[in-house]
Parts: structure tokens; sequence; C-alpha cells
């Protein structure tokens, strides 16, 4: 196999380590020549961008070769005026997000691990953070997308501006797609003025009154970056008393006004507000940095009260605009036991990270159905990051 992909990418961008071969064109086109390969052999293709995110999905999936973005790392336009970029897959986030705040712009997205995390990866794991709240999903960002086929060929979608296309919406299917559809390969963002200056505030108190809490922000004229619901269990880890707590943050000129506000509706329910490092999210974002990570969906209106039984043992973390969260559990009998509780009341829960021997998700047999008809058009001899680990409800 060396022998065959030298020629095309160079014999110093091919490394075998434990028997696993690595791949890292320079360019697409070496890129599209190297899946070309791929689909004439049958060869198995593992994506894989910084790496953060190579336990989540699908890991011990047997694949021939794992090819790797991480040379396709040139930003290739920054329309200051447009408030657009567009960047290669591999162009680290934080490296991106430090050149944007160079001209007062940022990304609306606050992935974890993001001195590692790629833009491609971002974009195949679904990944937006809890700054969703203000900017929504990083799907809804995306304006533009290029993505290798199974055959080799490189597919552009979109563009700087929003366009309507007949078919599939591709920014959207390959959002979260999982590397299992194609390999993106460069992407096209709307950008936001840099959120400065920032502050971040920590409310804890009974869970009646962060319900309470929580209903009158989301009604109220206040506009946070995050509104998020920490159990107990999370912030006695990070030093503060084991509360509930709701994590609310402000930015821009009124961030200070805004908080002030956000004091007083505390107050007025007997809440405790103090305002913590503006790098807390960082540090719940480290929290959930190991086995057992969880990505949970639930009603929000519900999540205090569902949760109740493991706000005092288990990390738990909760967009409240979305509902959508992460949770740390320990073991494969939680599993089963929180997924359905999670179905019954609409939502789902996801493994990210631990090997328990059990399904790593669970979709509805009829989402299945459709979900293996898009894999096979987009994929039919199945040479991308298989989307295996779908169970049944129990």
């Amino acid at each position: 196999m060396n022998e065959i992909l030298a020629p095309i990418v160079g014999a110093e961008n091919i490394t075998a380590t434990d028997g696993n071969l690595l791949v890292t064109p320079e360019t697409a086109a070496q890129m599209s020549q190297v899946v070309q390969l791929c689909q004439q052999n049958a060869w198995k293709i593992r994506i894989q961008g910084g790496g953060s995110k190579l336990d989540w999905g699908n890991p011990g999936a047997k694949v021939d070769l794992t090819l790797s973005t991480a040379k396709l790392d040139r930003l290739i336009d920054h329309a200051v005026g447009d408030l657009t970029v567009t960047i290669e897959a591999g162009y680290r986030f934080q490296a991106l997000q430090a050149k944007l705040a160079q001209a007062q712009q940022c990304l609306g997205i606050d992935p974890p691990y993001p001195e590692r995390a790629t833009l491609g990866g971002i974009v195949a794991t679904g990944d937006s953070g809890s700054w969703r709240h203000r900017y929504n999903s990083v799907r809804d960002q995306i304006l533009g997308i290029k993505f290798i086929r199974s055959d080799g060929e490189i597919i552009h979608a979109g563009g700087r501006v929003v366009k309507n296309v007949a078919g599939y919406d591709l920014m959207k299917l390959f959002t979260g797609s999982y590397g299992s559809l194609g390999i993106i390969t460069e992407v096209t963002f709307r950008l936001y003025p840099l959120p400065q200056p920032r502050q971040f505030w920590l409310c804890q108190g009974e869970p009646s009154q962060i319900v309470e809490l929580r209903t009158i922000v989301l009604r109220s004229s206040l506009t946070p970056l995050i509104v998020d619901l920490y159990s107990p269990c999370l912030l006695q880890n990070l030093g503060y008393k084991p509360a509930w707590g709701m994590g609310v943050e402000f930015a821009g000129i009124s961030a200070e006004f805004q908080g002030d506000l956000l004091d007083k509706m505390a107050q007025n329910l007997g809440i405790s507000c103090q305002l913590v490092p503006e790098n807390f999210p960082r540090s719940v974002s480290k929290t959930f940095e190991t086995k057992g990570r969880c990505k949970i969906g639930v009603p929000s209106a519900q999540a205090l009260t569902l949760f109740t039984p493991l706000a005092d043992s288990h990390p738990l973390q909760i967009h409240l605009g979305s509902g959508l969260g992460l949770l740390l559990i320990n073991s494969p009998d939680q599993v089963t036991e929180w997924r359905q509780k999670l179905i019954d009341v609409g939502g789902f829960l996801t493994i990210l990270t631990g090997e328990w021997g059990t399904d790593r998700c669970y979709v509805n047999p009829s989402v299945k159905e459709l979900m293996t008809k898009i894999k096979h058009q987009f994929d039919p001899r199945g040479i991308f990051n298989p989307i295996e680990g779908w169970g049944e409800a129990g």
C-alpha cells in the first residue's frame, strides 16, 4: 500500500504506528487521488483532523488507513466587510479565532479541545458548545462546504452567501455526519463581532428557584451568550458549593448592565449570584474530557427535575435554550436506564467516550433506514467511517 500511495502524497507524509497507516495529503487534490484508490481497492478509511475526538463515534471500527486533514490548513479568504471566512478543514479552531480577533470578529462557537480541534472535525461532529444559545448551532453558521465524495470527486455546495439548491442541503447533511458520507476539505462560515468585554455569572440555589430563574431569563429581554444548567456534583468538583447552578454569560457594552439585572432577578428569588472567572466555561468543558462522556437531549424545562437522582454524584451540563448537554456516566447499566428515561420524554443519550459493550446510540428504526439509504447513496462501497453502534429501543 505504501508503494502505491507514496507517489501521490510523498513518502514523508505516510507513517505507520502499531500497524496503522496514517496518510497526510498536503492538498485536496492529493486527498482526492487517495480516495479514488481506496474506492478501487475497497480500502476502508478513518478520517482524522486534530485527533481530539477520535474516541467519539465508532472508534473500534476496522480500517485500512487513516486519512488526516492536518496539512489542509490554509486560510483561503477572510472577507472582513462581509463577515465571512473560508478555511481548509485542517485549520485549528483556536488559531482561527486568534486570527479573526485581529479584525474584532469571531466564529460563534465554543467547542471543547479548542487548541487541537480542527474546523473540519467540529463540523463533522456537530460540536457547537454553549455559545449556541446566542449564535445557534455550527450548522446554522455554514455558508459553503467542499468535500470529497467516495469516488474521489470534489464537490462544492453553497458559497459566501446563502443559496437554495435542489436536493440535499449538504451543509446541514454533513454537519454531525462523523465522516461517514465524505471528507470535508473546506468550509465557509458566517462571522460575528467579537463579544467583548464579557462577564460570566454563576447563580446557585434550590431546584425550584433555579427552574423559576430559568423561565424568567429565557422570557426576558436579556441577550446572553450562554445559559447553562450545572449539577451540584459538577460545581463541587470545580470548587463551588454543591448546589444546582445556572451559568449566564453576557458580552458587549451592555454586559455589566445585563449582569446587574440578572443579579436583581436572582435576589428576588432568594438565589445567590457571583461573578466567576471568564475561563469558567473552559473549566466546565475539561470536566467532561474523560471516559463516560455522553451527549444528551432533554426538554430543558424538565431537565432539573429529571436528573435530580444523579445530581449529587454525576457531572451534568445542559444548554437551557436547546436542551442539549453532557452527562458523565460510569456503567453500562446507567446508560441503558437513562437512555430509556430520556427516550420516554422525547430525548436521547449517545455515548461519546467509553467502551461498555453497549450501543453508542439509539436510532429510531425508520430514521435508521433513512440514514442507511443516504449512507449508501453517498458511499456505496462503505469506504468512509462506518456508522455502526446503533441499537433498538429496549
